[in-house]
């Protein structure tokens, strides 16, 4: 025979632990759970992918190349902002880096190829 306050001090423990932990939850069964209080991005600054690139001309535009991925981070600051802006426009510009600085195509590949000339200011 199972001895009676035995079986009595295993149900207190039962009933006490799930007391505890009913405590213990924000929100009843059924409803939706209390939103997060802190998150690693707002809604409007989350990084985004918008593809796989070789180059940044790849991407569309606000997107730049990182990592043979098209990714556009939100920036804050004005610099960001400029760097980002700063942009090959022109297709295939990785191709023609050694002629960034001829005298022939300087004038062309600085308004098309500012990035892969290494033309963007900080």
């Amino acid at each position: 025979m199972v001895n009676i306050n035995l079986i009595g001090a295993i149900l207190l423990v039962v009933f006490v632990s799930m007391s505890e932990a009913a405590r213990r939850k924000p929100y009843r069964i059924g409803t939706a759970p209390p939103p997060l209080r802190s998150r690693p991005f707002p809604n409007n600054n989350r990084p985004e992918v918008a593809g796989n690139c070789i180059t940044s001309a790849q991407c569309k535009q606000g997107f730049s190349c990182q990592n043979s991925m098209c990714v556009r981070i939100p920036v804050n600051t004005f610099r960001q902002w400029k760097l980002a802006q700063c942009r090959d426009t022109g297709k295939d510009c990785s191709k023609f880096t050694s002629l960034c600085h001829s005298s022939v195509y300087v004038d062309h590949l600085s308004t098309t190829c500012k990035r892969s000339c290494g033309l963007c200011k900080d």
